[in-house]
């Protein structure tokens, strides 16, 4: 797998927001896309709160903080995504939604892009097939996408 310079993540709850935590404090610029502004907003606020906490227990430097947050930019729509290396979805578990999701993000992401999923299906053929993927589309787990 070729290294990732850049990461997309859909959904600025929970999981989303730690997973851009994560990326960001590790040096890699971080794209958190979701559908809903305050959702952003609860997100960077979140994800600052938990960083100002790792520098007062000594585990981050505050210098290192301020670079993270400064790689985590937010955007409301799929056109964000168009440079990332990585989009990890993060926003739901319902399968209907994840099929609209992948269906608009597919067209933006670049050839080689790579989009894991997190949900359980059972095989990849199933995976793509579920959630509406063409084999030309866009790939999932561990095969680069197109």
């Amino acid at each position: 797998m070729a290294a990732i310079n850049k990461l997309g993540v859909i959904g600025a709850g929970l999981m989303g927001n730690g997973i851009a935590h994560v990326a960001a404090l590790s040096g890699i610029p971080v794209v958190l896309m979701d559908v809903q502004q305050q959702a952003l907003d609860r997100a960077l606020a979140t994800m600052a709160k938990n960083m100002d906490r790792q520098v007062s227990k000594g585990s981050v430097s505050s210098a290192d903080r301020d670079a993270a947050l400064a790689r985590i930019v937010t955007a409301t729509d799929n056109s964000a995504f168009a440079d990332c290396d990585m989009v990890i979805e993060a926003a739901t578990e319902n399968e209907e939604i994840k099929k609209k999701i992948f269906a608009a993000l597919c067209p933006v992401l670049k050839p080689e892009a790579w989009l894991p999923i997190h949900h359980p299906f059972p095989s990849h053929g199933w995976r793509r097939q579920r959630i509406g993927l063409a084999a030309s589309s866009a790939c999932i787990s561990s095969t680069p996408c197109r």
